[in-house]
Parts: C-alpha cells; structure tokens; sequence
C-alpha cells in the first residue's frame, strides 16, 4: 500500500451541495432504448448533480443512487477520447477477520484470472487489445479496480468489471498459483526495508486493532483461503451498498448511468457494517526494531490524530505535514538533512483512517543517529505547535498542494481514483471544494491542530537497522 495514496484527498464530512434534480429511472429501460438490450429487472436510481457551479477538475459531478444501494459517480469531460470506470468496494485489510488476514489483496489477484465468460487472460487481452489498460489497488479501508480505454469502448469495460467483480470462478489451481505470487510479494516488501518499516509501524500504531495488520496478509492466514472463503467474502463485503462505479472522461452521463444500471442488476443488495473498534490511546512511547542485511537505518513514526472523524482537520494536517516535510526547503529538510546532516531522506505524510490517524514521519538516516533524529523532529514540532508557521510558510504548502491535486486529477484515471477514494473514505466533499476549503487553513489552525496532537503525546516508532547495530535509540523511550 501506498503512503502517498493513502494520503490524498482526505478530510471533509459529508453535505449535499448544490442544485439536486431527483427523479426515478427506469436504468434498464434506458440501456434498451440505447442499445437494444432487454429492459428486465430494471433497476430504478435517483440522481443530483453535485457542486453545481464550482469550476474545477472534478466537478460539477454526478451522484446517481440507484434501488439495490449501489452508487454511481460520473464526470464528463471531453477533453480527450478516453474514459476511465472505476470500481471501488469500502473493504480492505482492516475489514478482515483475523483468520483471513490479505483476503482482499488475494481477491485483488484472484479478480483478474477469469469468469465464465471472460476465461483466463481474455480481460487482459480485450483490454490491452483495444489499446486500454486495466489494474487495481487493495489499502487498508478500500479495494478498487479500473479499466481506461477509448471512448467508444466504454461499455466493454463496464462489461468485463462487473462479470469479475459478480462471476469470478476462483477455479483451486488459479488459487494456488496467486498464493504463491502473493507470498512472493511479501517477501520482496521484507527485502524492502523502506517497505518494510511501515509493517513494523503499523504494529506500534493499532495494537490489538485491525490497524496493526499488513494489507498482504500473513504466510499462514493466505494459507487457509481456498475457493469457499473467496466466495463467501465476496458474498459479505461485495454487495451494492458497499460500492461505488466511478466514470470519468469522454461520455454522455445519461447513457452511462443507464449502462451501469444494466451492468450491475445482479450486484446484491445491502452493505456489510464496517468493524467496530477503537484505537486505544498510547500510554507510552511503543518502538518496534526489525534488522536487515542493510547499511542504513530506517524510521517511520508518528502521533495518533482522530483520523475521519475528525476530518475537518486534515487539511490542515496535510499543510502541517507540507511544512514540515514536503521537499527541500521545509523545515526538517532542511534541519535534519541540510544543517545537522543527520538524515539522507526525510518526509512528513498524515494518513486519515475511519477509527484513527497519523501525523508521521519517515527518516533514511546513518545508523547510531536514531536518538538525535526523533530529538531533532520533536523540536521542530514544539516549535511549529508552539510559535506556529509564518504565513508564508502556509501559503507555499498550500501552493504545493494545489499544484498536487491538480497533477493528480489531470488524467481520467487520476480524476477516478480521486474520486472514488475520497467518496469511499467519505470526504468527497473536500474534493469537490478542495481548493475553497484549503484556502480556509491559517497559520493559527496548522499550530492548533499541531499542538494539539504532538504536545506532551506519546508516539508508535517502526525501526529497520542493520544487523551489526546494536541497541536502538527508540528503546530508551524519548
């Protein structure tokens, strides 16, 4: 999983917006009239038009609800003859039991190795054929897939998502040979120590949670899926209330919302709650240390936030953490790296989850230097929670920012997975009004928000050292 995925686009609780058109729709009735197909078990939908009137990348946009409780969400542009669908399914590793632990990053594989219809290899072929591409992404809170081909092509990707999504086999032989691949990944992340430290973090970060679980899984939870546990995951997590089809590009929305209305008629009703527990304050500094065969050392730490349920502060967390960390002239750029030379790599990141957040900090540094590297950090945040940032300071982040959102919608892929992760984390909002709310952050909330969540808190710390070292500062307990 990604940090820098699992970071953008958050905060925002959710509000309707602008000018709402409701109406009923016979979906299928209109799939027929557009393209000859039976109008049979028609399903009906409502539909607002969302941000009416703001300009920007994503909007205005189209929500579509349609009777089963599947979600459509659709952005025309013509700008170019591409069109991207998006399927996105609120279920990831934290939704998980615990004897399933990688579930939904094996199914990520198993998704892509054939239906009755579309047989092994035939989804790559047609795709790639017509000069698209397709993949797909598992975090901890989602798991989406997505196709991007020519426009005139776009039913054909709606066709081949939701025959995976509702029909794939998971014939035992294709299940033991993505076993193998999924292990396989695991141990390249283990040889991966800039990988790796966030594993050992996750663990200091949601002890006894399903936070502290890695999106892969374990050797011995992958172990026990087989074709049953597929298909009875599937038939929990992957039903309409827990999905949204995101549609961003070269398209006509009401032909659209009819084509999805056909192709996912089968898709079950009702939604799977999401698990219900609670972060638990940390008490104590908690260090996790794993050692590699390497020469440098690597550290991921940070303090708890209240994630999503606080999401009107990430934004200015994100800010918080641009200061801080965002390339380099930000501050510990420049302290750790530039001035004291402690650090070869520094970067501060926050990360919103339903039940918890991070305000974190990932650090490449020579081993030995641990202790000076978190005192170095902490200091730059009493500073920050204390004195607060110049208003230049603010203003540059808040440019950075911008700057990245609009890199990151330039394309129909970028604009759908946008999208899709901010209405699935439930802050779709702070992508419709991204820049109005951004231009909200003053100096006074980045101290505010700092303070507090670093002042007199304790912090979770994942370390990967070298085998030779011995000891490490984050033991002493700072």
């Amino acid at each position: 999983m990604s940090l820098r995925e699992a970071r953008s686009c958050t905060a925002g609780s959710w509000s309707t917006r602008g000018a709402r058109l409701v109406f009923l729709v016979l979906a299928l009735l209109g799939a027929s009239l557009l393209y000859g197909q039976s109008s049979r078990g028609a399903l009906t939908y409502e539909v607002e038009t969302l941000a009416k009137g703001e300009k920007g990348t994503v909007v205005p946009l189209v929500k579509a609800t349609y009777s089963n409780g599947l979600v459509a969400l659709v952005k025309e542009s013509h700008s170019s003859p591409i069109v991207t669908v998006d399927a996105w399914c609120s279920t990831g590793a934290a939704c998980e039991k615990d004897a399933e632990s990688g579930i939904s990053h094996f199914f990520e594989h198993m998704f892509f190795k054939g239906t009755e219809r579309h047989p092994r290899g035939e989804m790559d072929r047609i795709i790639k054929g017509l000069g698209g591409r397709n993949n797909a992404g598992t975090s901890v809170e989602y798991t989406h897939y997505y196709v991007t081909v020519p426009s005139e092509n776009y039913l054909t990707a709606l066709d081949v998502l939701s025959d995976a999504l509702m029909n794939s086999l998971f014939e035992p032989e294709e299940v033991e040979r993505e076993r193998e691949v999924v292990k396989a990944e695991i141990r390249r992340k283990e040889d991966t120590p800039s990988s790796q430290v966030f594993v050992v973090f996750q663990k200091q970060f949601g002890p006894g949670t399903p936070y502290e679980r890695p999106v892969l899984g374990y050797f011995e939870t992958l172990d026990a899926i087989n074709t049953r546990a597929f298909k009875d995951y599937l038939g929990e997590k992957y039903r309409a209330g827990n999905m949204a089809v995101v549609v961003t590009g070269d398209v006509n929305t009401e032909q659209v919302l009819a084509a999805i209305g056909r192709y996912f008629e089968q898709l079950p009703a009702g939604r799977s709650p999401y698990p219900g527990f609670e972060v638990p304050e940390l008490k104590k500094n908690r260090i996790g240390v794993e050692r590699r065969d390497i020469n440098q050392g690597y550290m991921m730490f940070g303090f708890v936030t209240d994630g999503l349920r606080s999401s009107h502060e990430n934004l200015t967390l994100d800010v918080a953490a641009a200061i801080l960390g965002e390339g380099k002239s930000s501050r510990l750029h420049q302290g750790l790296v530039e001035n004291e030379k402690l650090a070869s790599h520094v970067e501060a990141w926050q990360w919103a989850l339903r039940r918890a957040g991070v305000l974190g900090f990932e650090v490449t540094f020579e081993p030995g230097k641990e202790d000076a590297v978190v005192a170095a950090v902490l200091e730059e945040l009493k500073a920050l929670s204390t004195e607060g940032p110049s208003d230049a300071e603010v203003e540059k982040a808040k440019a950075m920012l911008r700057t990245s959102f609009a890199f990151q919608t330039e394309t129909s892929a970028g604009k759908a997975s946008t999208i899709g992760r901010a209405y699935t984390t439930g802050t779709l909002d702070d992508c419709l009004y991204y820049r109005e709310r951004l231009d909200s952050v003053t100096p006074e909330l980045v101290r505010a928000v700092v303070r507090k969540y670093t002042s007199s808190k304790h912090y979770a710390m994942g370390l990967v050292l070298p085998d030779e070292e011995s000891g490490s500062a984050g033991a002493s307990g700072h």
